[in-house]
Order: C-alpha cells, then sequence, then structure tokens
C-alpha cells in the first residue's frame, strides 16, 4: 500500500495492483469502490502534469457518461505544501472499469475475435455499436476536446453494445483558450495530411479526429477492414502510412486510385446511398469537410431503422434499399464464387464422375447371388441303425415224462407206506408224537409226489422266468431310447447355430453389405473429386502466407516506428532477435528485456495493422502454383479410383467363394437335420418295441 495525497490534501492509499502498462500501474484504492489510481511509472514533466490538471477540472456529466474521465491527481505527501501548486502529478483517480464486462473495440468488428468474444452479434449489432461510438464523439467535440489518438483500443464496449472512452488522460483538452495537445498518435489512424508529422506539441483539429472516426464507423461495418488496404493495380505493396498519405482509399467509387478493394470484401454499394457519401467525404484527397459525429450517427439510425433480412438467407441483414451484400459475398455456386474470388476454377483434368460410373458399371456388372434357399430334407433318411438288444432266452416248459411220472407214484407208494408204518408203530404202542411224526413224512411224501401239481409248480415257474426275461429287455431299450434323445438335445442347439449362420453368411447378405461398402467408398471418392477448388485454395493460401511473410520481413523494427520506440529499446528488440514486422511475436517478445506488456500489445498491434494492409491478388499467383496444387489432387483422385475399379474383379471372386461357402454352410445344416430325424425315428422304434 502507498499513501498519495490528492489535489485538495486528501489522502489517497492504494491497494493490490489490477494492472499495468507502458504508463504506469492500475491500483485499487482503499475505503473507494469503483475508483482505481493510475500512478504513472515515470516523472511527469511540468507541462504534462499542468495538461492532468486541467483534464481533471475540464469534467463534465457529459464526459463522466461517455469515459473512465480522471476525477483527481495524485500528489507525493512529502510535497504536501506544494499540493494544488507546482509539485508533479504522480497519478490520477479514475473510475474503475471492469473488463471483465468490456473489452476493446476491435474485439467486436474483426471477424474472428467477434467469434470468441461477441458470439451472438450480428450485422445489426455493429451498426448499433456505431451509433454509439459516433454519439460519444459527438459528446467529446461538444465539449470541445479530441481523442487525438484515435484508435480502437480507447474505445470499450460492453456486451449491450454500449461504449466507453478510457485513456481520457492522453485526449487533446481544451481549457479555456488554452489548448493541451495529444502528443501520441498512430500512423494506421492518423490523417493525411498529418502523416510524418511530430505529434508532441501537435495541436489537431475536430476536423483530424473525424478521420479517425470515419475509421472506427468502416472498421464496425466492413468486417474490421481498413479502408485504405486493397489490391493496388501496379502490384505496389504500401505500408499504412504510405497509402493514407497518398490517398489510395480503396473502396471510392468518385476517386480512381489506382487501388481496389481485396476479393471477398464489402464494397461501398452495400450501404445506402447516405454512408457511402459519407466515406466518399471522409476519405476524399481534399481532406476537408469530413463527415461530423452527428452526421454519422444520423445516417446510421436510417440504416439501422431501414435493416431488413435477406429472404434466401435469414441471418444476413441489409438495408432494404440495396440487394444482400452478403449474398454476393458468399456465393452459392462454385462458379460464381470463382468470379468473385478470382481464383481460378477447376478444369477437371479428370472426370471423375464419368470414371466412377464406368467403374460402377463393371460392379454391376458382377451376378447377384440368389436370395438363399429354405432348407428342408427331401426324403426322409432311414432310422439311425441300433444294436438292438437279444431277449434274454428262457427254458422251455416241458411236461413230465413217463419216468418221472412212474417216480411221482414211486413216491406216493412210500408216503403211503409211512402212513401205515406209523399206524403200526401208534398200535405197537410206541409214543404218539413219533407216530405224528412218520406219518406227516407220509402225507409229504403223498403230496409231492402228486403228477398234476408237480406239473403245475413247473410251469409257474417257467412263467415267472419268462416276465424277468421280457423286463430286462424293455428296460434295455427304453434306456437307448434315452440316450438317443439327449443326443438330439445337443444337435437340435448345433442345428439352430448352423441355421444362423447360414442366414447371416449368405451370398446375397454379404454381396449387400459389399455394396453398402463400396457405395460408401463411391461416395468418399465424389467428396475427393469435388476438393481440387479447396486444395487449389490451400495452395494458393499457401503462397499467400510465404508472400505475407516476405512483406513482413520489409518493414524493419526502427527508431520512431512507434511513438515512444527509440534507439534504446530498438537495440534490446535487436537483442532479442526482433528486427522485423516478421519476428514480433508474442513467445519472442515475452524474452525481450524492457518490454512489457504495454509495449508488446503495441507492437503486436502494428504487426496486425500492416498484416491488414498487405493487399493479395489470387489472381496473380504464379500458375505453377496452382498447377501443383491441381496435380496432387489429381494423383490423389487417380489413385482413389484405380483403387475402387479394382474391387470389380474382386468383387466377381468374392461373390462365387461367397456362394461355395453358403453350399458348404447348406451341407451342415442339411446333415444335422438327417442326423436328427435318423435319431428320431429310432426313438419311435425303439419305445414301440419297448411296450
Amino acid at each position: 500500500m502507498t499513501r498519495y495525497l490528492d489535489a485538495g490534501g486528501r489522502s489517497v492509499v492504494t491497494a493490490r495492483p489490477l494492472g499495468s502498462g507502458g504508463e504506469g500501474t492500475v491500483y485499487a484504492l482503499e475505503n473507494q469502490p469503483g475508483m482505481v489510481a493510475k500512478v504513472y511509472s515515470r516523472p511527469l514533466q511540468p507541462q504534462d502534469s499542468e495538461k492532468i490538471r486541467r483534464v481533471v477540472q475540464v469534467r463534465s456529466p457529459r464526459l463522466d457518461a461517455i469515459s473512465a474521465w480522471p476525477r483527481g491527481t495524485l500528489h507525493d505527501p512529502a510535497h504536501a505544501g506544494g499540493v494544488g501548486g507546482g509539485d508533479s502529478v504522480l497519478g490520477v483517480v479514475m473510475p474503475f472499469v471492469d473488463f471483465s464486462q468490456a473489452t476493446e473495440l476491435h474485439n467486436l468488428y474483426g471477424p474472428s475475435s467477434r467469434r470468441k468474444h461477441f458470439p451472438l452479434a450480428d450485422w445489426r449489432f455493429l451498426v448499433h455499436v456505431a451509433r454509439n461510438v459516433a454519439r460519444a464523439f459527438a459528446e467529446l467535440h461538444a465539449e470541445g476536446h479530441l481523442m487525438g489518438d484515435v484508435s480502437s483500443r480507447n474505445i470499450l464496449v460492453t456486451q449491450q453494445g454500449t461504449v466507453r472512452f478510457v485513456d481520457a488522460d492522453s485526449f487533446q483538452i481544451r481549457a479555456g483558450e488554452q489548448v493541451y495537445p495529444c502528443p501520441v498518435g498512430t500512423a494506421e489512424c492518423t490523417p493525411p495530411e498529418l502523416q510524418g508529422q511530430r505529434f508532441g506539441t501537435l495541436v489537431r483539429t475536430p476536423n483530424h479526429d473525424r478521420f479517425g472516426l470515419a475509421l472506427m464507423m468502416f472498421y464496425l461495418l466492413f468486417e474490421g477492414r481498413h479502408p485504405y488496404a486493397g489490391v493496388h493495380a501496379d502490384g505496389a505493396v504500401l505500408s499504412p502510412a504510405e497509402a493514407i498519405a497518398r490517398h489510395k482509399f480503396a473502396y471510392s467509387r468518385e476517386v480512381q486510385s489506382g487501388v481496389r478493394p481485396p476479393p471477398g470484401t464489402l464494397t461501398l454499394e452495400a450501404l445506402p446511398q447516405g454512408l457511402r457519401v459519407l466515406f466518399e467525404r471522409a476519405f476524399s484527397p481534399t481532406m476537408s469537410g469530413r463527415p461530423t459525429a452527428q452526421e454519422w450517427e444520423t445516417a446510421l439510425a436510417h440504416l439501422s431503422e431501414t435493416l431488413v433480412r435477406c429472404q434466401r438467407s435469414p441471418q444476413h441483414l441489409h438495408a432494404e434499399e440495396v440487394a444482400c451484400p452478403w449474398c454476393a459475398l458468399f456465393p452459392a455456386t462454385s462458379g460464381a464464387a470463382t468470379a468473385k474470388t478470382h481464383l481460378p476454377g477447376s478444369a477437371r483434368l479428370l472426370d471423375a464422375d464419368a470414371e466412377m460410373n464406368r467403374i460402377w458399371i463393371g460392379l454391376r456388372g458382377v451376378p447377384i447371388p440368389p436370395a438363399p434357399r429354405t432348407l428342408t430334407l427331401q426324403v426322409l433318411p432311414v432310422p439311425m441303425p441300433v444294436a438292438v438288444p437279444v431277449m434274454p432266452a428262457v427254458p422251455p416248459f416241458v411236461v413230465l415224462s413217463g419216468a418221472q411220472r412212474l417216480a411221482a407214484r414211486g413216491r406216493q407208494l412210500w408216503g403211503v407206506g409211512l402212513l401205515l408204518a406209523a399206524l403200526l408203530l401208534k398200535m405197537e404202542g410206541l409214543p404218539v408224537f413219533l407216530s405224528l411224526v412218520v406219518a406227516f413224512f407220509g402225507w409229504l411224501s403223498i403230496r409231492a409226489g402228486h403228477p398234476k401239481r408237480r406239473e403245475r409248480d413247473l410251469r409257474r415257474r417257467y412263467e415267472r422266468e419268462q416276465l424277468g426275461a421280457v423286463r430286462t429287455y424293455q428296460r434295455q431299450l427304453q434306456q437307448m431310447a434315452r440316450t438317443l434323445e439327449q443326443e438330439v438335445v445337443v444337435l437340435q442347439r448345433r442345428l439352430t447355430q448352423a441355421q444362423q449362420m447360414y442366414q447371416v453368411s449368405s451370398a446375397l447378405a454379404r454381396y449387400r453389405a459389399e455394396f453398402e461398402r463400396l457405395e460408401r467408398r463411391r461416395r468418399e471418392v465424389s467428396r475427393i473429386a469435388k476438393q481440387e477448388r479447396s486444395r487449389i485454395e490451400e495452395g494458393i493460401r499457401s503462397y499467400q502466407q510465404q508472400s505475407l511473410e516476405r512483406y513482413l520481413s520489409l518493414h524493419a523494427v526502427q527508431p520512431g516506428m512507434l511513438p515512444g520506440f527509440g534507439p534504446a529499446l530498438v537495440a534490446s528488440l535487436h537483442g532479442g532477435g526482433v528486427h522485423t514486422a516478421l519476428e514480433v511475436e508474442l513467445g519472442r517478445l515475452r524474452r525481450v528485456p524492457g518490454i512489457g506488456p504495454k509495449r508488446t500489445q503495441e507492437l503486436l498491434w502494428w504487426r496486425k495493422t500492416l498484416e491488414q494492409f498487405f493487399s493479395f491478388d489470387p489472381a496473380q499467383v504464379p500458375a505453377q502454383v496452382i498447377e501443383a496444387a491441381r496435380q496432387v489432387h489429381q494423383q490423389e483422385l487417380q489413385e482413389q479410383l484405380r483403387v475402387l475399379e479394382a474391387e470389380v474383379p474382386g468383387l466377381h471372386h468374392r461373390v462365387q467363394a461367397w456362394i461355395a461357402a453358403e453350399q458348404h454352410a447348406a451341407e451342415d445344416v442339411l446333415s444335422l437335420m438327417r442326423e436328427i430325424e435318423q435319431r428320431q425315428q429310432a426313438i419311435v422304434l425303439l419305445r414301440s418295441r419297448s411296450q
């Protein structure tokens, strides 16, 4: 924090720095929101201090409305006794300007910067801002002051289109009968009659300021073009100062200066008659009677009220009394574009359309594969051979033989003998129990030896053995059927996959997919065929860039090239490798000692201005440059056509291969269907036998 005194002896304390430039540093102020202090980096000369005091004294509400006009001066507290007297002014207090809400005017009228800072701005907005700029100049001039160094960097514009002047302490001020000149100026905004003059003590007139005002109007209405940057009929390349001094107004319809507007730019015919006249007066070689700010405001008000939208392109805005200039500027057809830009049209060395039609006829001549057929078994296959098990053998039933019958009778007789023996034993007094046992065995012998009973028992055994054999046989058949059913399930899954593969990879499906690929390839070749003009333009742009670099290398960095650039500063630039405008680059300037942000911006602005004055006529591009670009395109196109033509025999071979692959796939499907059918028939057979 640093303490200063204002002109009334009141304390002013600076806070954090907000920014710095070549003239000084801007600080926020303690306890004064909305105000900042600009502290000069070098002590001011007495006459400069006196001017700053007058700047503050002439402040008015009208000036406050259009600018960040200084509100007070800063002085050294050590010389408190001399405050307000002859002590040096160390800085000024002025309103805070929020640069996040406003930007320098050139960021609006430059097409590329406008897309970044004002993406929604159209031509109506530019006309609106031009009116506000004219009103601000009218207020400034009405107060008796001039901007002097008219520059778009001294004018801020907001997103709403309001404008505000900054750096007012450098303006030319009138205080009573005393005039305090503006000591600086830039060549590209200086009127012809002042080119080459020193600005230190030069007293400008309103007519001089009106030249700069007309430049601002031209910048805003003509997409940032400088009115003196054009194409010279004799091929001359002039600097901005030279072009202005020699009255080379490129857009004039009344003065033939040997310069015409660059290709692809608006002309005065895009404006109503009133504005055309104002521009002719502003840049007339007579150098007198330039339009006042009020005249500009009136003409722009008329333009604003008569703006209409183009019927062909609604985004185009133009005065209703003229045809849409933007449609002429951006023609729809290549032929019209050629006439407008003077670029050479396509020579069509190779008729790409005819070549592709010829190749396409060959591709269409390849036979189209038939649609995949429905696969069914025309002849039912024989059942799958299975090893049917043999019914287990059962010994046949045999009736009793004569010997067996005789043996049975003998066994019965033996039983009768035992019964008689039991009776005798009873009679002999043997125990009853013993007699009963003998009688029981006798009964058994009689019962077992009965022939019919014997034959019935044998028949029952035979029937049991026969039934067991049948059941064993049925179980074997059912197990075989279940095994075959499991195999059928597996085969059904394989069949589904094979059928899907057959449909997807059919020759017709592959042919259609291949033709879609070839169609895309054809469109790609067609797109390449239409790029001849862009390739030529690319070659021309490359040649233009080389010409621009040669042009910039002709403009040396030397003392006096810009205000404040003396021998010491230029020597520092040379030491940093910056000898010409070509070497004026941000990265290089940052490495040069003594070049701060303000000097850097001034140098970059100088280079940008020179670039704008670089005139380039595509019609003067050497024929070999265009021919080289065209040959590169033709070679690429021929290679693409050769690759496309090679597809004809390739497609024929691929179709044959696809048909063969489809047949193999069909065989796979039919084979699986046969295997399934064979197993299903075998299953039916086994089921029928197992019942």
